[in-house]
């Protein structure tokens, strides 16, 4: 990471404050102008469809970086993780307790709920032995450092804007319909640049190796009063692949007009297979046939008897899902039927189609990854390939 050097930099810095959504706390930089060379991006791209023909469109946005890029840095990381755990409470249902009907609530808000209950009723320091001196809760340190890695994640994927009162002298767009930030002043594409590299550097690559770090040493304890832990932890994982395919298919359709399913297809591809890697452990780990939904006593005398009883109605009522139900069956399908994948539904008028050879697949269906958890005799589904432009 290096500051930009500029001899505009000898301006005083302006203070902005730029989010991705209203409910997250916004983000405040200091930023100052700078002069781009051949090779900078300053505009910003995206295509729509007028009367059949596909057009390129941009819109010219003001050249600004970080004034000091390592002191943004060390503000970034403690933004994180001092807004990760409440991003998630914010992610949660408040229908996940015990006395709601379990029809009331959808079960990816309540997992991310009761994982935050479940991180909040852990100690911090257990003893390393009986009898020994206090040591920090590894347990604990995982569910802390992913929900610091998925509050991270959430950074890259959607549109940035600036929601302060000093928009760098720029106005929101409001003449162009299709803008995608319409009524909203975009953040300097420079700006984004910088943190993604912030982000990469001091987020994601190191939290990425404390959490598998972490998550392996559980598994291999093989113990049940640790398979909650486990469940939820790649439950986040999975869903937040999900998450991010879905940005990157909603991103192909605005700047390449669909002609790849995926921008940035390397990444979602090595994704994919990662989310493979972490199946084979989990079924690995997981290798006894979960209970009958049905079956009230299993709960006891089953491998889930250390969970609570809203732990077990959750993973119930999350197996017997109709969305996770529904991925099941299409690979129960895609077995006895000799690879038969159904089409899937056209998109609604005025919408991009993706039409290349990699479209069946639901990659970025919210219960994709999720469902293969449940599934009994699993073996790696095939994974989305890199497509050039």
């Amino acid at each position: 990471m290096k500051n930009i050097v500029t001899p505009l930099q000898a301006r005083k810095p302006r203070t902005i404050e730029f989010t991705q959504s209203a409910e997250q706390k916004p983000i405040v930089i200091n930023v100052v102008p700078f002069e781009p060379i051949e090779g900078d991006i300053t505009s910003r791209f995206w295509t729509v469809i007028e009367n059949g023909v596909v057009v390129q469109k941009s819109k010219e946005i003001k050249p600004f970086c970080l004034a000091n890029i390592r002191r943004t840095a060390i503000y970034f990381e403690q933004y994180i993780k001092e807004n990760a755990i409440p991003d998630f409470r914010c992610r949660g249902a408040p229908g996940s307790r015990a006395n709601a009907p379990m029809s009331s609530y959808d079960p990816i808000q309540a997992t991310y709920h009761m994982a935050v209950e479940l991180y909040e009723s852990i100690p911090d320091e257990v003893a390393a032995y009986e009898g020994g001196a206090l040591v920090a809760n590894r347990e604990k340190r995982l569910l802390g450092n992913l929900f610091t890695l998925s509050f991270a994640i959430r950074q890259t994927t959607g549109s940035a804007y600036i929601c302060g009162e000093d928009t760098l002298d720029m106005a929101p767009e409001t003449d162009d319909p299709s803008y995608p930030l319409q009524g909203k002043v975009s953040l300097p594409r420079m700006l984004l640049a910088q943190f993604d590299s912030i982000n990469h550097t001091k987020l994601l690559v190191p939290l990425r190796m404390k959490v598998l770090r972490e998550l392996e040493y559980l598994i291999v304890q093989n113990k049940k009063r640790y398979w909650f832990t486990i469940y939820v932890c790649l439950f986040i994982l999975l869903r937040e692949a999900s998450w991010i395919t879905e940005d990157r298919s909603r991103h192909a359709k605005a700047v390449h007009q669909a002609k790849i399913r995926y921008s940035i297809p390397s990444f979602v591809e090595s994704l994919q297979e990662g989310c493979n890697t972490l199946l084979m452990f989990w079924h690995y780990y997981n290798c006894r046939p979960m209970p009958a939904s049905a079956d009230a006593a299993a709960h006891y005398t089953s491998f889930l008897s250390e969970l609570t009883v809203e732990q077990y109605n959750l993973v119930m009522w999350t197996m017997t899902n109709s969305g996770v139900q529904e991925q099941l069956s299409m690979w129960r399908t895609y077995r006895t039927e000799n690879g038969f994948i159904p089409e899937p539904e056209q998109p609604h008028d005025g919408e991009t189609a993706y039409t290349g050879n990699q479209r069946k697949l639901p990659w970025d269906h919210p219960y994709y990854w999720i469902a293969q958890l449940f599934e009994e005799d699993w073996t790696p589904h095939p994974t989305y390939k890199r497509e050039y432009i």
